[in-house]
C-alpha cells in the first residue's frame, strides 16, 4: 500500500485509526515564536519523507520494570537514580589551598529524564552550596535536540555539565539493581581524592571542652532563697496599630527574680473597649525567640540583665516597650548591674496629635452643576444641593436684560447682537442671540442658563449686580460687550439700597461730549426714531439708547441711569422729544 502513488481511488482510509488529532507546529520558545518543523501529520501518523525520533531509553526503562502500556510519570513515579561524584575547582590567593574537591549527588529522575545536581553543604566552606544544577534535561554536549539519558551514566565517567566536568565514583544500591535488570554492566567504584581543605579543618577544630556539672536544682534553690518576694515592674507599651484595628496598648511587666519568670499584666483605661481580664501573659519563663511549639529544649531564656528602659523585648512575637519602671526595680539596677541613673529615665511615649488632614476638593469634571458634584466629596450618600427657597420666591420671574456685542471678533462677527439675561431668584446667566435677516448665523441660545464664576476670581460666582452697561464680560472665552439695558433694569439697579448716587448734571454733560465726538446732534437721534416707535407723540426710551449706539456713541451704565433719572422719573419708560432734545442739546442748560 505504501507503494501506490498518493492519487484518489489509489489509498483507503485505515478503519482502525480512531485518532485525527492535528499537531501543534507552532509555538513559543522564551516568548519567541518558533516552527517545530518535526510535528507528526494526523493522529500522530509521520509525514511523507519524515521519520518519528524513538526513545529508546525510556523504552528500554520501562521494560525493565514490567509496565510497558503505563505512563512514565506513573510507572516511575518516586524512583531515582543516585550517583555520587566530585569536580575540582582552583582557588586563587590562598596559602591554605591550591584547589578544593566539592562532593556532589546527581539524582536522575525517570519519570521524565530529568537531572538535578546538588553539592553537599560543608562547615565554614565559605562558598554557597547546595542545589548547584537545578532539575531539567541536562543537553548532551553542545547539541540542543540530544539529551543525556541513564544509558549514557557510568561510574568512572567524566560528565561535562555547563563548563564544569564532573567525575562519577560511586552510586546507591537501588541504582545498581536497576542497571542490572536493564542488563548494563557499571564500572567498578572509585575512591575521592585528597582534599586539602577538609584536612585544614580536622587539624584546627577545637577539642570538646569538659567541665564539671552543676546541678542546676542547687542553683535554683539558693536563688529563691536569695531573691523571694522580690519582683521588679517595668510600665512597657505594644503598639499594635500595623494590623487592623490595632490599638497603642500599656501594660505592665512582672519579671520574679526568685526564679526568673515573667508575667504581663494589661492596665485597662476607663471606656478602652477591652475585656475586663488583666492577665495577658501567665507567669513562666520567657523565651527570647517563639517558634510556635512548647520545646522544652529551649534553654534561651530572658534575664534580668535583659530588661532596661528604653529597650524591646519580645514576648510571643509581639513587641513590648519598656519605658519606665518603680523606684524598686531602678535601685536594683543601680545596685547590682551598676547602672547610670541618669539611663534610667522614662521613656516619653506620647506622640503628637496628627495634623487633620486637609479635605481637598478636586476639580470639577465639567457634567452636571459644581454644587451638585460637591455633594459627592462632602457626603457618603450625596444629596441634592440647597436652595435658598426665600430669595426664589421673593426674586421669581424678575432678570436683569442687557443687550450685548462681542467686544473681541473678527469683522464677519461685529453685527452679531445678543440679550444676556441674569436672574436674580438663583443668579444664574443666559446668553441669546436673536435673529437677524441675512446675517448667516442661526439664531436661539447661544449658552445655557448656568451659574458663571468670576474671572478674577474664580471661587465667587457672578450675580446680576456685578453686570453694569459698558463692562466686558467674559463668559467661558466669550468676551461680550453690554451696550445697554432695558428700562426695568436700570430702574431696579437705581433701587439698589447702599448704590451709590448718580449725578444727573455730570453724565449727561459726558453723554453731550461723547455725541459731539461722535458728529450727532440731538434733533437727529429724535428723527432716527420713526413714526412706528413713538407712542402717542411720545418716544420710548429703550429705542433712544439704541439710536444713539448705532451712531457709535459708547454709553456707560452711568450714562443711561442719568438718561433715566432726568427724563423717566415716573417709570413710563416713555419720554417727551422737546425734554429729550433739551437734555442731549449742549447750548440747553442741564440744571
Amino acid at each position: 500500500m505504501s507503494q501506490l502513488p498518493f492519487l484518489p481511488g489509489y489509498r483507503r482510509p485505515d478503519p482502525t485509526k480512531t485518532d485525527f488529532k492535528k499537531s501543534h507546529a507552532f509555538g513559543f520558545r522564551n516568548d519567541v515564536p518558533v516552527f517545530n518543523g518535526e510535528a507528526p501529520g494526523i493522529g500522530g501518523d509521520p509525514l511523507r519523507g519524515q521519520t518519528i525520533r524513538d526513545n529508546r531509553s525510556r523504552a528500554l526503562a520501562q521494560r525493565v520494570e514490567g509496565v510497558e502500556n503505563v505512563p512514565s510519570f506513573i510507572a516511575f513515579d518516586r524512583k531515582v537514580l543516585r550517583f555520587f561524584g566530585f569536580f575540582q575547582e582552583g582557588v586563587h590567593e590562598s596559602r591554605l589551598e591550591n584547589y578544593r574537591i566539592r562532593r556532589v549527588k546527581l539524582y536522575y529522575y525517570l519519570e521524565d529524564d530529568s537531572i538535578q545536581i546538588n553539592e553537599e553543604k560543608q562547615d565554614n566552606a565559605g562558598i554557597p552550596q547546595g542545589c548547584l544544577v537545578k532539575r531539567h534535561r541536562l543537553p548532551k554536549g553542545e547539541s540542543e535536540e540530544e539529551f543525556v539519558t541513564f544509558e549514557d551514566l557510568d561510574l568512572r565517567l567524566r560528565l561535562p555539565v555547563y563548563g564544569r566536568v564532573i567525575y562519577l565514583t560511586d552510586c546507591d544500591d537501588f541504582t545498581k539493581r536497576f542497571y542490572a535488570r536493564a542488563g548494563l554492566q557499571l564500572s567498578e567504584p572509585d575512591t575521592l581524592p585528597h582534599d586539602p581543605f577538609l584536612e585544614h579543618q580536622a587539624k584546627t577544630r577545637p577539642a570538646p571542652r569538659i567541665s564539671k556539672p552543676v546541678d542546676p536544682e542547687k542553683l535554683a534553690f539558693r536563688q529563691f532563697l536569695s531573691h523571694d518576694r522580690e519582683v521588679l515592674r517595668f510600665y512597657c507599651v505594644w503598639d499594635d496599630r500595623s494590623a487592623s484595628f490595632g490599638d497603642v496598648r500599656k501594660f505592665v511587666l512582672h519579671y520574679f527574680l526568685a526564679d526568673d519568670t515573667i508575667e504581663i499584666r494589661e492596665m485597662h483605661s476607663p471606656n478602652s473597649g477591652y475585656d475586663a481580664a488583666s492577665l495577658f501573659v501567665r507567669r513562666q519563663r520567657m523565651p527570647k525567640v517563639f517558634t510556635g511549639m512548647t520545646d522544652h529544649r529551649v534553654r534561651n531564656f530572658y534575664t534580668d540583665a535583659d530588661l532596661m528602659i528604653g529597650r524591646t523585648i519580645r514576648a510571643f512575637n509581639r513587641d513590648f516597650l519598656m519605658y519606665d519602671a518603680d523606684a524598686f526595680t531602678k535601685d536594683f539596677y543601680t545596685r547590682t548591674h551598676g547602672v547610670d541613673s541618669a539611663l534610667l529615665e522614662p521613656v516619653s511615649i506620647s506622640e503628637p496629635r496628627p495634623t487633620p488632614p486637609v479635605r481637598e476638593v478636586p476639580p470639577h469634571l465639567g457634567f452636571g452643576s459644581e454644587e451638585d458634584s460637591l455633594t459627592s466629596c462632602l457626603h457618603l450618600y450625596p444629596k441634592a444641593p440647597r436652595k435658598d427657597w426665600p430669595k426664589m420666591l421673593e426674586n421669581e420671574g424678575r432678570a436683569f436684560r442687557f443687550t450685548a456685542r462681542l467686544a473681541e471678533c473678527p469683522p464677519t462677527d461685529a453685527e452679531r447682537r445678543f440679550i444676556v439675561s441674569a436672574f436674580l431668584s438663583d443668579d444664574t446667566l443666559s446668553v441669546f442671540e436673536p435673529p437677524a435677516r441675512n446675517s448667516g448665523f442661526v439664531a436661539g441660545k447661544f449658552l445655557e442658563r448656568r451659574k458663571f464664576k468670576k474671572p478674577d476670581d474664580p471661587a465667587v460666582y457672578m450675580t446680576p449686580f456685578d453686570l453694569q452697561v459698558g463692562q466686558v464680560v467674559d463668559l467661558f472665552g466669550h468676551k461680550l460687550l453690554l451696550m445697554d439695558a432695558d428700562d426695568h433694569t436700570l430702574h431696579e439697579v437705581l433701587a439698589v439700597p447702599g448704590r451709590a448716587p448718580v449725578s444727573p448734571d455730570a453724565e449727561l454733560r459726558r453723554l453731550q461730549e461723547a455725541m459731539i465726538e461722535a458728529q450727532i446732534s440731538a434733533p437727529e437721534v429724535v428723527a432716527q426714531c420713526d413714526a412706528a416707535e413713538a407712542d402717542g407723540g411720545r418716544i420710548k426710551l429703550a429705542f433712544v439708547r439704541r439710536a444713539l449706539i448705532e451712531w457709535g456713541v459708547h454709553l456707560d451704565e452711568a450714562m443711561c441711569l442719568s438718561l433715566v433719572v432726568r427724563l423717566d422719573p415716573g417709570k413710563t419708560t416713555l419720554v417727551d422729544p422737546t425734554e429729550l432734545i433739551a437734555a442731549l442739546s449742549p447750548d440747553v442748560p442741564t440744571a
